[in-house]
């Protein structure tokens, strides 16, 4: 597998290279990359790209907060609805990648 990247959004390169069925919610980074690499797996390019910019791992952001504990039914809300109150709530843009069916 070959990537080339020139000014490539890197969320969207990110996305193009999470493993299969990865699921994250992120803040948009704002990041171009540039770059080539030849690697044997998705995978390899992944870590070749967080080696390139850490800042786009995929890890767990760590909970914060200390208020009430509050429970919300989000039944028959729809999901953009809800990652809309989420950003909204946490005035951030948040950015969700579904993995593509294989």
């Amino acid at each position: 597998m070959q990537v080339d990247a020139l000014d490539v959004d890197a969320d969207l390169l990110r996305s193009a290279l999470a493993p299969a069925g990865a699921s994250y919610v992120t803040a948009p980074s704002g990041k171009a990359i540039t770059g080539r690499v030849q690697v044997a797996k998705r995978a390899d390019a992944m870590a070749a790209l967080v080696a390139h910019e850490p800042s786009l791992a995929i890890t767990p952001r760590p909970m914060r907060g200390g208020g009430p504990t509050v429970d919300l039914d989000f039944h028959a809300a729809s999901t953009r609805d809800v990652y809309q109150m989420l950003a909204d709530v946490l005035r951030t843009n948040i950015v969700v990648v579904v993995p593509r069916p294989t």
